[in-house]
């Protein structure tokens, strides 16, 4: 069944919420022209400037982790000269990023191996403090200057190092290789 039409007067079209919304809407626009204007330029200019930041955040990483990429097939090529330079090139110049971070443990490594413990220490001490990620690499770190310090003949710190490394790196497989230096007797002075 059709109901019957209602008929719309002039006051209901005059008292219409919808209407009345939009007349209140424009009369506040053009009242406050300028400052409506000032905040959308402004909510715009923030959203640029967000967008620009992510481009170039996504753009440092970028260029970061290929940086990171080629100094380690330089370091699986046994070129450690190139190696170095490319790792001192990411840690100086994009420092902020998670690469430069691995490049600091890579770094450390590589004077662990060429034996300057001094400076291989004070990387792995680097690392440790600035590295937030896997358990593994920050016992590996651990170990890294625990190893430091035996050669240097400092046995109680490198125990405790070891004895951290292991407590920390859970199944990993040098687990039991870093309870056992935990253990070593210092050698006798003759």
């Amino acid at each position: 069944m059709l109901k019957p039409k209602r008929k719309v007067s002039k006051k209901d079209l005059k008292e219409d919420r919808f209407v009345k919304t939009t007349l209140q809407a424009k009369t506040y626009l053009e009242e406050n022209y300028k400052q409506v204007i000032s905040v959308v330029i402004g909510i715009f200019a923030v959203l640029i400037i967000i967008i620009l930041y992510q481009y170039v955040k996504t753009q440092t990483r970028e260029k970061a982790n290929s940086l990171l990429g080629i100094a380690q097939i330089e370091i699986n090529n046994q070129n450690n000269i190139s190696a170095i330079q490319r790792l001192e090139t990411l840690i100086s110049e994009y420092g902020n990023t998670e690469e430069a971070t691995q490049g600091i443990f890579l770094l450390a490594n590589i004077y662990y191996q060429q034996k300057k413990y001094s400076q291989a220490s004070t990387l792995f001490e680097q690392f440790i403090d600035s590295y937030s990620g896997s358990n593994i690499l920050l016992s590996s770190a651990i170990a890294g200057l625990a190893a430091c310090n035996e050669i240097e003949k400092k046995y109680l710190e490198a125990a405790e190092l070891y004895q951290k490394a292991a407590d920390i790196s859970g199944d990993y497989i040098e687990t039991d290789n870093y309870y056992y230096l935990t253990d070593f007797d210092q050698p006798s002075v003759q």
